[in-house]
């Protein structure tokens, strides 16, 4: 029984179809079904139910939990190997959502880079409800994120940081738009502090009910006796950011965004009594041994938080 083998085997049960896996690994459908059919005359039965989807036999759920064994052993051997050898080549694999791939990881990959230039990044991007199957199948090394896994003693979490929300108000509709550009003049590094309720007439630009965003900044209006005009409903705080610059309405944003926002057009300030923020977490595999590259790649999601001043 030979890697690749075991490699056919799981990509097949972890799609449940042969066409899928056949895709997934460059080769043609009936190859993979002869090889799949080998490797069941080697083991004297058969490992799948040829039903629609596919389905494991008795044997096939034996198969395939030693097959993930062995395989991650052999990822084991792969990451020490590639540390003995001074990591002068290799590979890692980062799951983040669209806000972390745009703020966060440039700065992280800058970092990395001039330290291990020949380590390539693969960036895999998805929704936050998406990353942990990734994870999970080995698609991504390492997610970063702010969610909140489900316990397991399959992951690590480690967290990172506590980043605090702030407002961004359009200038054209900031009431106090004098008075913060004087601010920013005189403190370039820290963010004017405003009372939300001092914005209460203001649209708003608000994340969907589930996004810590919209709980955060709800919480806060209702404390001070109103609730926000909302007057665009969207997911994504790019999209978010791109409606204010149009002065559609004012926004409540992480505030590693602060600092690529253009400042005549666009004003961030820190809200008093928010000081609740979201918390940055790390997520990787207990079953992956941290390479030396993974490690000193995590040391440079860390450092964006501590050289970052806005955040």
């Amino acid at each position: 029984m030979n890697s690749r083998q075991l490699e056919y085997v799981l990509a097949v049960s972890e799609t449940m179809s042969f066409s899928k896996a056949a895709k997934k690994l460059y080769v043609s459908q009936p190859s993979l079904s002869q090889y799949i059919k080998k490797v069941e005359s080697e083991i004297g039965a058969d490992i799948f139910v040829r039903t629609t989807p596919l389905k494991l036999t008795y044997v096939g759920e034996i198969f395939v939990k030693y097959a993930n064994a062995i395989m991650n052993e052999e990822k084991k051997l792969v990451t020490e190997m590639a540390d003995i050898s001074n990591n002068k080549l290799g590979k890692i694999r980062i799951g983040a959502g669209p806000l972390n791939s745009a703020i966060v990881l440039p700065y992280v990959i800058e970092r990395f880079s001039k330290e291990y230039p020949d380590i390539s990044v693969v960036i895999e991007e998805s929704g936050e409800t998406e990353l942990l199957g990734l994870l999970d199948s080995g698609e991504v090394d390492i997610v970063l994120t702010v969610m909140n896994p489900p316990v397991s003693d399959m992951r690590i979490v480690e967290e990172v940081e506590r980043e605090q929300y702030v407002l961004v108000v359009p200038s054209s509709l900031d009431i106090k738009n004098s008075e913060y550009m004087k601010e920013k003049k005189k403190n370039k590094r820290d963010l004017p502090l405003i009372d939300i309720n001092e914005c209460r007439h203001l649209p708003y630009i608000m994340q969907d009910q589930a996004m810590p965003a919209y709980i955060i900044f709800e919480e806060l209006c209702r404390k001070r006796g109103f609730m926000p005009k909302t007057k665009v409903v969207c997911k994504n705080v790019n999209t978010a950011i791109q409606l204010a610059g149009r002065g559609i309405g004012a926004c409540f944003v992480p505030s590693s965004i602060a600092g690529e926002l253009p400042q005549d057009k666009l004003h961030s300030y820190n809200v008093i009594g928010s000081e609740t923020g979201r918390v940055i977490k790390i997520i990787y595999r207990k079953s992956m041994n941290l390479s030396q590259i993974h490690e000193r790649f995590i040391e440079a999601i860390r450092m964006f938080y501590k050289d970052n001043p806005e955040v």
